[in-house]
């Protein structure tokens, strides 16, 4: 049941991609308000309710919420920073934020519930309400919120037709169906294979999210140095190793492990958006759908990857489901 609550909010995103894709060029600043008070109603119904059913439902809305707010403020940044060196180095940023929330969250959310079991989700419709009020005095309306080329820009299908943007929302998919696999079964590995309590695990697991927030903040910079292509490659090079090296008898180099996966997954998902904005502005012409869809292949690749990677560790080990993403990732 457990399993069905953290699933319900990759699967909202993903079924509310059509919706997005159609709303994101007309109406950016308008998703990105609407996500942050349906994220606060969410927040406000973790907060008062304690049934199983209706907080299925907040994490539902959540996960429509988050659909709109990435793709939005993805697109919104795309939109105000036209220049391609200029773009990466600001979508590096925008993905260290996104990372650093992954990091502190749980850590701050565990804080505050030990004070008080409603106080996580009080602090975050608080802090929501703010961004709300900020964005409200604070951020532009982009001109005619439209393409650059007028009408409806280019649809979903024209660009699933191109080869590199199909090529890079697939790495995407791979990289985090791959880093899936390995989040969701690593826990159970480490604690029979080493013992490590949950509170271990935790610090282990701030080895990736670390590691992954420092070089998806460098991303930019060297993708503007070394190309942004290179960058991809070598994150996906480092995080297919490193995923193999993942089941090691010896705690030490899982660690060693743990931590290089987080830099191949900072490097990827810090230079693949803005090159994904580059290719198609280079194709045709400007458009928020290019996030809605990079956004639904890193869930559809979170989503499935934890599945896949518990049916092969039950049947085939720990070590066979190392091996199989880490082998995905390299080829």
């Amino acid at each position: 049941m457990t399993g069905c609550l953290f699933s319900a909010k990759a699967c909202f995103q993903i079924l509310s991609a059509p919706l997005m894709t159609k709303w994101v060029d007309h109406y950016g600043k308008f998703m990105l308000l609407g996500g942050l008070l349906a994220e606060t109603i969410s927040s406000v119904i973790f907060m008062l309710t304690h049934e199983y059913g209706t907080w299925l439902c907040a994490r539902a809305i959540s996960g429509v919420a988050s659909a709109a707010i990435m793709s939005s403020g993805l697109s919104h940044l795309s939109k105000r920073h036209t220049k391609s060196e200029e773009r990466a180095v600001v979508m590096g940023c925008a993905t260290t934020g996104i990372l650093s929330g992954t990091c502190i969250g749980p850590v701050m959310g565990g804080i505050l519930h030990e004070i008080s079991p409603s106080l996580p989700f009080l602090t975050l419709a608080v802090l929501e309400t703010a961004v709300i009020m900020l964005i409200l005095l604070f951020l532009p309306t982009l001109k005619g919120e439209q393409t650059s080329g007028g009408g409806e820009g280019a649809s979903t299908c024209e660009l699933l037709q191109n080869r590199d943007v199909l090529r890079f929302l697939g790495i995407l998919v791979v990289t985090n169906f791959g880093c899936g696999c390995v989040e969701g079964t690593i826990a159970r590995h480490l604690h029979l294979k080493f013992g490590l309590s949950a509170g271990a695990q935790g610090r282990f697991y701030l080895l990736l999210a670390v590691s992954s927030v420092i070089f998806s903040a460098m991303s930019g910079d060297l993708g503007n140095r070394l190309g942004r292509i290179k960058v991809i490659r070598f994150g996906l090079l480092l995080q297919g190793i490193s995923t193999l090296m993942g089941a090691s008898p010896s705690i030490i180099t899982s660690a060693i492990a743990f931590c290089i996966t987080g830099v191949g997954i900072g490097l990827i998902d810090g230079a693949t958006p803005s090159l994904l904005g580059d290719t198609v502005t280079k194709h045709f012409g400007e458009t928020g759908r290019i996030y809605v869809m990079s956004n639904t292949c890193v869930q559809l690749g979170f989503l499935f990857g934890p599945m896949m990677g518990n049916i092969i560790v039950a049947s085939l080990g720990y070590g066979v489901c190392c091996m199989i993403a880490g082998s995905l990732m390299i080829w």
